[in-house]
């Protein structure tokens, strides 16, 4: 298993209303962002490889506010386990931001999220050029393809 750093720390890029631009140099707002723009960013962008992380645990941490989130990532079926706070988005694949919290998420970046659920297949990235390293794509929206102009 693989324990990316910990995404608990406050991401100014998912307020709503941040601008993010996409691989094609179109702007959209942070809560515009749709499946699409995450497949169509990775296509043309040949150090990102885009696959899907099914949500297959959920648990708490001894740090208040913070879960520790389990993926099966990729055709390999990897387990990467990631610890994040409450609030994080995670991109829905086929919807679009959900946290553990929708609330504390709506009271920190005012975006609107759905739940985050068992079984939910959030959109995740690889960067091809340092071999595999999956993580959720909110972790790694900024430095991957697209970058925030707010």
């Amino acid at each position: 298993q693989q324990h990316p750093s910990s995404t608990s720390s406050h991401h100014t890029h998912f307020h709503k209303g941040s601008l993010i631009q996409l691989a094609s140099g179109q702007m959209k707002k942070v809560e515009d962002l749709e499946t699409e723009d995450f497949v169509s960013s990775a296509r043309s962008n040949q150090d990102v490889t885009l696959d899907h992380s099914t949500l297959v645990k959920i648990e708490t941490q001894g740090a208040l506010g913070c879960v520790a989130l389990t993926f099966r990532v990729g055709r390999e079926n990897l387990a990467v386990t990631v610890s994040a706070a409450e609030d994080h988005p995670f991109f829905v694949y086929g919807s679009s931001w959900s946290s553990i919290s929708p609330s504390l998420s709506m009271a920190r970046y005012n975006l609107s999220c759905s739940q985050l659920s068992l079984g939910d297949v959030c959109i995740s990235l690889t960067n091809s050029v340092q071999g595999p390293r999956p993580a959720p794509a909110t972790t790694q929206i900024r430095s991957l393809f697209m970058s925030e102009l707010s």
